[in-house]
């Protein structure tokens, strides 16, 4: 028995973020009791990461899931890490992603920087 997970941006299935992680377990655990091939489409990198965690987690075996884009499965370890992870697979902009976590970063060094000040003020008082 074979759980594939096909991603299609276009195309596939589309879960709420709130509700993905819940739908995966109920997914897994429905295919793992009746025994049989599953396909599944979806069209979010967030439920095919949540596969990826559960795989890594060890609540589904290897030898149990199969990734595929394109047409083309996607090989993959235990610890749920693809092998060749192609063009347009769950591609998203980290762009926005990496900016934010700039800034913040650079919020909290100057937070931090300013804490320092105060307390090295009160350290001479």
């Amino acid at each position: 028995m074979k759980l594939t997970i096909e991603y299609d941006s276009d195309h596939g299935y589309l879960y709420a973020d709130g509700r993905a992680e819940e739908w995966i377990d109920s997914s897994i655990k429905l295919f793992l009791k009746q025994k049989k091939d599953w396909h599944i489409k979806v069209c979010s990198a967030l439920l095919v990461d949540f596969f990826r965690l559960r795989l890594a987690e060890g609540v589904i075996k290897t030898d149990q899931i199969k990734f595929t884009f394109q047409n083309q499965v996607l090989k993959h370890n235990q610890h749920a890490q693809i092998e060749h992870w192609p063009k347009g697979y769950c591609d998203i902009p980290i762009e926005p992603v990496e900016k934010l976590l700039t800034l913040q970063s650079k919020a909290w060094k100057e937070k931090k920087k300013e804490r320092d000040a105060k307390r090295k003020a009160n350290d001479k008082s």
